[in-house]
């Protein structure tokens, strides 16, 4: 189990060293619409925990409320303010199934500012409440997860190809591997 951690840990720091390294080479590969839409993204995923509105993101992000919605329509078919209640419930999710906080708790901690709403939406949205989700959780917890690991032991070589294709045409070599031995 240690290594199968240590696994998942290394995955995350690779994701992480791919998000952030060279990060700036990407930037002319994107439109101008791209770049302000991933701006926005990044925004939310920044301060989700926070009392956000439209006009605060126009405002903070120098952009347009109109073109907020028009880009969000774009590229993730919804709007800003669903992607944000969908983006908070799943932080929520990941509250439930890894802390003992109450639900109230968690509420307040992914941006609602009302426990009954959050509730409310959270049922609408996964079709329970959120402490049914939490049981359901507990009770499949550890096999869910010993599908994960198999699913991560399966897709080696499947995470080796990415990497080096990541490597080539990404332009920003990975030269050290040791980093994912627990992995590769």
């Amino acid at each position: 189990r240690e290594q199968d951690l240590k696994a998942i840990g290394n995955l995350y720091h690779l994701l992480d060293y791919v998000k952030n390294s060279k990060q700036d080479s990407f930037i002319p590969l994107l439109s101008q619409s791209e770049v302000h839409y991933n701006e926005l993204l990044r925004y939310i995923h920044q301060h989700y925990f926070q009392d956000i509105t439209i006009a605060s993101m126009a405002a903070d992000n120098n952009i347009d409320r109109t073109y907020i919605f028009k880009l969000f329509k774009k590229y993730q078919h919804t709007s800003p303010s669903q992607y944000l209640l969908e983006y908070r419930l799943d932080k929520a999710c990941m509250l439930l199934m890894k802390t003992s906080l109450s639900v109230t708790d968690i509420s307040y901690a992914v941006g609602f500012q009302n426990a009954p709403y959050f509730s409310r939406q959270f049922t609408k949205q996964k079709g329970m409440t959120p402490s049914a989700y939490r049981k359901k959780f507990l009770k499949t917890g550890p096999a869910e997860y010993k599908k994960i690991v198999r699913e991560l032991r399966m897709g080696k070589e499947k995470f080796r190809f990415l990497l080096t294709i990541l490597s080539q045409n990404l332009r920003f070599p990975i030269t050290n591997f040791s980093h994912f031995s627990c992995i590769l």
